[in-house]
């Protein structure tokens, strides 16, 4: 895993006016490895439409490893995927087809937190089917 800052990746520097939440988030995120990214930076990455390529590349590495990933709910990195320009999710449909099938296989197996829960995992799987299929 690439180890250089995103500030080095992309030639960013930080920005001023810290009294803002997405500066300031903005300049922690630019200090940070790509393997140092949490959920929550790259649900907000992609939410943002920063730093996309990144963005893409660790949100299907975790969805892989766990494609209820989410720091606040059940599927909120997947959430924030579906956000991202379609072009870039059809560009990874193969990898993303393979997070669908597998969440889709286990979900019968996951203790849900709350009755409604699994619909709405399941809703967002749907949803990026449905994207990547257009």
């Amino acid at each position: 895993m690439d180890e250089r800052k995103i500030k080095d990746i992309y030639g960013e520097s930080e920005l001023d006016d810290v009294n803002f939440s997405l500066v300031k988030w903005h300049n922690e995120v630019i200090n940070k490895s790509v393997g140092e990214l949490t959920y929550a930076d790259v649900a907000r990455m992609l939410r943002q439409g920063e730093y996309m390529d990144i963005a893409m590349d660790r949100a299907i590495a975790i969805l892989k490893a766990d494609p209820y990933a989410g720091e606040l709910y059940t599927g909120e990195l997947l959430s924030s995927l579906l956000e991202a320009d379609k072009e870039l999710l059809k560009k990874r449909k193969p990898e993303l087809n393979l997070i669908v099938s597998e969440a889709i296989k286990d979900s019968n197996s996951v203790t849900w937190g709350y009755p409604e829960e699994k619909d709405e995992y399941m809703d967002l799987i749907r949803k990026l089917e449905s994207e990547i299929d257009e």
